[in-house]
């Protein structure tokens, strides 16, 4: 705990024991370039004087405010406007902070006077502000609030450690009284010693958890105690909430298509749902369409189904996250690809079961014979076909195979025109 401590209160001592951090990089904008004072940007610079660029005017006034800062006597409101033909300057004594060129007022659709005396309030403002925050009884408040936080971290982290030294006593005692083991359908996942295990790591994790995010938490309220390291407060806090919000934004633009994707679903499902009772029916004899057999009714509905889904899918597929992305559209034609070269077996299976099942060769229960096996058939897929032979062997044979061959059907005849045996008769003499 101390050690905690100890590393939280020279993590910030070694963070606010830096200078300030570098200003905002000076960007070219439209509206000329910016002079940054404490990461605020106090006005823009949009012309040249003399040989001096707009980059060269910047530097001379961060460098004359840097100095004017670091002189004891320098006293913002001591800085006056003096008017001459080419600019009006600020001054502070016999010294110019910067000038302002008729350029610059007309880029700001302003008289060049009432510009200077715009730029003068702000930069008395920033300047103000700059020398109160450093001010003896201002460090003190900033001291005792920074000693205030690092108390209440303490604390926090203390009775934190208490709270999960706790749970861990807790657990052990619950060993044998909550903690039984994990079981399922008779099979032991895990026992209760090591369910015990588990859950004691699962407690330390989070324990650490919580106090690094405590300190997460806590390091950019230190920071944003002291004008100079505001700036890393609000980046940590960014690097929480930026990716959070942008990932709530996502989430609520979306929600659109999700209902889109919602509805769509549902009445795909309630039509097929539809297609099946119909399907039933015609299995069971209920509904009778002419020149549509009972036993089509199955396989119709497979074919039916697979195709109804499939067009959802194609429906839905601009609605998905994502789905216009390069990287999606390649991950999909990759799965396309490996997807027709790993089944062009099974596919050729299924035609050719489809065919079978619509050209009706035979039916479950039929005495058949396929190329020199012969059986009864047991069942009929997609896929396969499975005879039982007299020996009472099953055999599965891939409906490609059945279709490219001849099938024998000998129950199909002998309903109505009997079966005819061919036997063979030896005669034996003595």
């Amino acid at each position: 705990m101390k050690s905690i401590f100890v590393y939280i209160v020279c993590l910030f001592v070694v963070f606010t024991g830096f200078s300030q951090a570098p200003a905002d990089s000076l960007v070219l904008t439209k509206s000329g370039l910016p002079v940054v004072f404490k990461n605020d940007t106090l006005f823009f610079v949009h012309s040249k004087i003399g040989p001096y660029k707009p980059a060269d005017r910047v530097n001379t006034i961060n460098r004359r405010i840097t100095s004017f800062m670091k002189d004891s006597e320098f006293e913002p409101d001591s800085l006056y406007l003096l008017d001459s033909e080419m600019s009006t300057d600020i001054w502070w004594r016999d010294r110019v902070l910067f000038s302002v060129t008729d350029l610059d007022a007309e880029t700001e659709n302003m008289s060049r006077k009432a510009l200077a005396e715009k730029q003068l309030t702000v930069v008395k403002e920033a300047l103000n502000k700059e020398l109160k925050s450093k001010s003896i009884k201002n460090i003190l408040l900033q001291a005792g609030l920074t000693i205030l936080v690092v108390l209440i971290i303490y604390f926090l982290i203390k009775y934190i450690n208490k709270l999960f030294v706790f749970t861990r006593k807790w657990l052990i005692n619950a060993k044998g009284r909550i903690l039984k083991g994990i079981k399922f359908k008779g099979y032991e996942f895990l026992d209760t010693d090591r369910e015990l295990k588990v859950a004691l790591f699962l407690n330390s994790i989070l324990r650490w958890v919580v106090i690094v995010i405590v300190l997460y938490l806590a390091l950019p309220i230190l920071f944003s105690i002291f004008p100079w390291t505001r700036g890393w407060a609000e980046k940590l806090f960014g690097y929480v909430l930026d990716p959070l919000s942008n990932v709530l934004t996502a989430i609520f633009n979306y929600i659109p298509n999700l209902f889109t994707i919602g509805v769509i679903y549902f009445v795909t499902r309630y039509v097929v749902q539809f297609v099946e009772f119909l399907a039933g029916e015609i299995e069971k004899g209920s509904l009778v369409i002419s020149g549509f057999y009972p036993d089509w009714a199955k396989p119709t509905f497979g074919i039916v189904k697979v195709l109804m889904y499939a067009f959802m899918f194609i429906v839905i597929f601009p609605y998905l996250p994502g789905s216009d992305s390069p990287v999606f559209q390649g991950v999909s034609v990759f799965l396309g690809v490996l997807f027709s070269l790993g089944s062009s077996t099974a596919i050729s299976n299924m035609v050719a079961g489809l065919v079978i099942t619509y050209m009706r060769p035979f039916k479950i229960g039929d005495r058949i014979k396929i190329g020199e096996l012969t059986g009864d058939v047991l069942e009929k897929s997609m896929l396969v076909t499975r005879i039982r032979t007299i020996k009472n062997e099953d055999i599965t044979i891939p409906n490609a195979t059945v279709l490219s061959g001849h099938t024998i059907n000998y129950t199909t005849s002998a309903k109505e025109l009997g079966l005819i045996l061919h036997t063979t008769v030896t005669i034996g003499y003595d």
